[in-house]
């Protein structure tokens, strides 16, 4: 009982951790992006370039950062377009399984209105129906 109450405990927090942890590593990332670059030429000493060159830097910091925000939104993207085709996943499993009850549900069905009609076709329903069926035939063909 004990091993079953643990095995749903870890269960669960496995099942947690997949929902929450992508979004919230995600999150952590873009505001160390945008803290702490990532580009070994912020540690040079700025006087060792002329004006231009420290511009290009500029520059080359910015459009990394402007990559390093657009990976993480896409990645952020891809974790939420996955949590949606599992669901849909889930879905289909659920609709599968409903079909698979509603066919057996079908089988039974006719099996018993096959028993049924055979009890009829005993007490003499097939005769009666033919019989009236042939009288009906009958005063069609004379009007």
């Amino acid at each position: 009982m004990a091993a079953n109450q643990a095995a749903l405990c870890l269960l669960g927090m496995c099942l947690f951790g997949y929902i929450v942890a992508p979004p919230l590593y995600w999150h952590l990332m873009e505001g160390l992006a945008a803290i702490w670059p990532r580009s070994p030429l912020h540690f040079i000493c700025p006087g060792t370039f002329d004006g231009t060159a420290e511009a290009k830097r500029s520059q080359a910091l910015e459009s990394q950062q402007r990559a390093d925000m657009a990976l993480l939104e896409a990645k952020k993207l891809s974790s939420q377009y996955q949590k949606e085709a599992d669901k849909c996943n889930s879905g289909m499993e659920i609709c599968e399984e409903a079909r698979e009850k509603a066919e057996e549900a079908l089988s039974a069905q006719m099996k018993l209105t096959a028993m049924w009609e055979i009890r009829a076709r005993q007490k003499g329903w097939g005769e009666k129906v033919a019989k009236s069926h042939t009288r009906l035939q009958g005063n069609l063909q004379f009007v």
